[in-house]
């Protein structure tokens, strides 16, 4: 006799929004309360090291530090920043992680410089690339240091969301379950499950909702109007959006990871289509913008 695959949903505040875990398996539900429970307390713990309005926040600490400070940082904080610069390289600023800069784009290709070693202070002051670089990562004793070498100041709140949804999904995939996680419009299946998100586009008011198909597993959104209307958004945009954009716009991008969808929705906003269609074949992924009133007005990486 076949068993029958039951629904599972649970839903918490968490990430500024709320965030949704969908499961469709055969385990009873205590046993995938268990499960979701875990992948729960990975999103709160990711949390605690991305957020950049936490006081006692990892990237807050980091932030704090002063020019030649070094920290020790978690490997997720480390994999993080290297995907945001990689972003950050390829769509030519469009995604930006440094507040308040943007005179790092040609300083050593927005690298962190590795030091395989360990090096001092003085082996560092003794290599021009190493203090060139506006970030040094150093290893020692099996740990992960990040020594500033100039005055920046980091935000992945562009990346953060999706690279959190994505490493939730990680954790769920390792008992083998099929589902969904949705932080607030960032959202990535996984398992024997398609992705058929419901889009909330147009203002936050009036909103229009519209079923989306994707072969891409992973599906992020973002409508600045709609963020900028709610108050209890802590959204804030330092870029200028690029001047073709609809009225109450909404960009949409899917890709395989969210990290990656999460990002390509602020280069879709911030950069030349030139760039957008750059982006789109580097990270294998597409862009939509509607507009306020739910209709396609612009698509980019499709054939």
């Amino acid at each position: 006799m076949t068993s029958l695959k039951k629904e599972f949903r649970s839903v918490r505040p968490l990430l500024g929004t709320y965030v949704e875990i969908f499961l469709r398996e055969e385990q009873s539900k205590s046993e995938l309360d268990l499960i979701a429970d875990g992948a729960f307390q990975t999103i709160f713990d990711l949390e605690k090291v991305f957020n950049f309005h936490d006081e006692d926040s990892l990237i807050t600490l980091f932030n704090r530090l002063p020019i030649r400070g070094e920290l020790e940082v978690c490997i997720s904080f480390y994999d993080c920043l290297q995907l945001a610069l990689n972003f950050y390289k390829n769509s030519g600023g469009a995604f930006n992680p440094f507040v308040g800069a943007n005179d790092f784009y040609n300083i050593v290709n927005n690298s962190i410089s590795l030091a395989n070693a360990s090096p001092y202070d003085a082996e560092i002051q003794e290599d021009k690339y190493l203090l060139d670089s506006p970030i040094v990562m150093i290893k020692r004793d099996h740990k992960i240091f990040l020594k500033k070498n100039r005055e920046i100041i980091l935000d992945f709140n562009g990346v953060a969301k999706g690279f959190i949804v994505d490493n939730a999904v990680e954790f769920l995939e390792k008992a083998n379950l099929s589902g969904h996680v949705n932080a607030g419009g960032d959202v990535r299946y996984f398992g024997e499950i398609e992705a058929t998100p419901e889009l909330r586009l147009g203002l936050y008011d009036q909103p229009v909702f519209r079923k989306y198909e994707s072969y891409e597993k992973s599906i992020a959104t973002s409508a600045p109007i709609s963020k900028l209307q709610n108050s209890k958004s802590k959204t804030n945009y330092r870029n200028e959006f690029r001047s073709d954009l609809p009225e109450g716009f909404t960009a949409v991008a899917a890709a395989k990871i969210c990290t990656t969808a999460d990002a390509m929705t602020k280069v879709a906003m911030f950069g030349t289509e030139e760039l957008i269609q750059k982006c789109c074949s580097v990270f294998n992924s597409k862009i939509l913008i509607f507009d306020r009133m739910g209709q396609v007005t612009q698509g980019y990486g499709f054939a």
